[in-house]
């Protein structure tokens, strides 16, 4: 079983708002399932999950200042697909309530379920504060 989490400075902004680039993975022995997700937490706490673990980690914190709902979060995929429960992608969403992007494997199939994608934050309506990558892999061996 390969569970990581790797977080390494990459995006600051002196705008309230901060993001690294993200990459997890996780693998399961079936009939075990491997899930990994992001969340962009409304309480401006920046989550990751790996199923393994059971629980969430908070490697560090968005929102620098200011309220959580005068800000959005898009997340545009790259590579893969998301998996069912993830917020919506390709659009900006309001950062007030919790927005997750999952990346799960529940059978065999050979290779990794992988989802690459950038994250990005803005105030409400307005230009890009900061953007960072993101790729999460699961499988089941």
């Amino acid at each position: 079983m390969l569970t990581t989490q790797r977080i390494v400075p990459f995006s600051a902004s002196a705008s309230g708002v901060v993001l690294f680039p993200i990459d997890i993975s996780d693998s399961a022995v079936d009939p075990l399932d491997a899930e990994c997700r992001i969340r962009v937490n409304s309480s401006g706490a920046m989550e990751t999950y790996i199923s393994q673990d059971g629980s969430y980690l908070n490697p560090y914190d968005w929102l620098l200042s200011g309220a959580a709902a005068d800000y959005e979060v898009r997340f545009d995929i790259t590579s893969g697909s998301t998996s069912a429960g993830s917020s919506a992608t390709g659009s900006w969403l309001g950062c007030g309530t919790s927005r997750e992007w999952k990346r799960s494997a529940t059978t065999i199939v050979g290779s990794p379920q992988l989802l690459t994608g950038t994250l990005s934050l803005r105030r409400v309506s307005g230009a890009t504060l900061a953007s960072t990558t993101t790729s999460q892999e699961s499988e089941v061996v």
